[in-house]
């Protein structure tokens, strides 16, 4: 009798302690590790642009570019003088601790060149920054023959708020370059809006997105374009292409959330967050801990019970 008793004390003992540590669990478990974003949102635009610098003239995405959600492909206008196409956004506002690398992979197709530094990734420690004027605060030049990587290096302490991709006209060849996985240290950062549509909708929203992205066609090529051919590859990348004042004029500075790059992260810079995926398991912790606490009470109570009704 003592030994059934002793078992049904343990389930009981069991079962409320399943309950407490479910009960500790869902009390601290949205306070768990920091959830650090890993891809960086902002309104990106393609622009074609020809014309003698400072006579440039800026219009929608050249026929035959495209953007996808990390790959955009810019291809020099067929008409036009000195013909190029910039991709940048001017929203921007990532926040570096410490020192980050931007990098982009490019490939060149059809016979597109980067002859004169006409293929550069560009950063503005502001937004808005107008490419066709202001020379940039970090840029990398192409140097290689097919595919490569360009590769910024931003000090700690600093905030990009521009960032663009050019194939300009410091160079008379045409074809295209395929820009590829723009990373902030270990951020992706998307070319189309980070926007969540229902499934009816999502067709429609892929297409508004490369839409006006074609249609943001950057001004930097045209400020390239406008830059000629340049003695020096820095001295014509150092005209930056610049945007247009719409692609400015959709930026909202005081609404932007900055985003924070940190690669070795002190903790509390960013809100915290609890997993995902654990409430199925707490209420299933919780759930067994009250089933074998209840089966444990009842039997203790009629094995005490029963006892007592046979003294009798």
């Amino acid at each position: 009798m003592r030994k059934t008793l002793g078992a049904m004390f343990v389930a009981l003992i069991t079962g409320l302690s399943l309950v407490a540590g479910g009960v500790a669990v869902a009390a601290t478990g949205n306070h768990g590790k920091p959830s650090y974003p890993t891809t960086i949102c902002s309104t990106w635009k393609m622009r074609g642009a020809t014309g003698q610098y400072p006579a440039v003239v800026f219009g929608g995405a050249p026929a035959g570019s495209s953007v996808e959600k990390h790959k955009a492909k810019l291809v020099k206008p067929v008409t036009g003088v000195d013909p190029g196409v910039e991709f940048a956004s001017k929203d921007l506002s990532v926040v570096t601790f410490t020192t980050t690398t931007v990098k982009v992979n490019y490939l060149l197709g059809a016979g597109a060149s980067v002859s004169a530094g006409a293929i550069r990734l560009f950063g503005y420690d502001h937004q808005n920054a107008d490419t066709l004027l202001e020379a940039p605060d970090w840029q990398d030049i192409a140097t290689g023959p097919v595919a490569g990587q360009l590769t910024l290096s931003v000090p700690a302490g600093k905030t990009i708020g521009t960032l663009g991709l050019v194939y300009d006209a410091s160079n008379s060849s045409a074809g295209s370059v395929t820009f590829t996985n723009l990373k902030i240290g270990a951020k992706l950062v998307r070319f189309t809006p980070c926007v969540q549509v229902s499934p009816s909708a999502s067709v429609s929203a892929s297409a508004s997105a490369s839409a006006s992205a074609s249609a943001s066609a950057s001004a930097s090529a045209s400020a390239s374009a406008s830059t000629k051919p340049s003695s020096t590859p820095s001295a014509s990348a150092s005209t930056k292409p610049s945007s247009t004042p719409s692609a400015s004029a959709s930026s909202t500075p005081g609404v932007v959330v900055p985003t924070v790059i940190d690669e070795t992260p002190a903790g509390g810079t960013l809100p915290l967050t609890g997993p995902s995926g654990g409430t199925s398991r707490l209420w299933l912790i919780f759930g067994a801990g009250l089933i074998i606490a209840a089966a444990g009470g009842i039997a203790m109570f009629m094995a005490r019970r029963r006892g007592a009704t046979f003294t009798a």
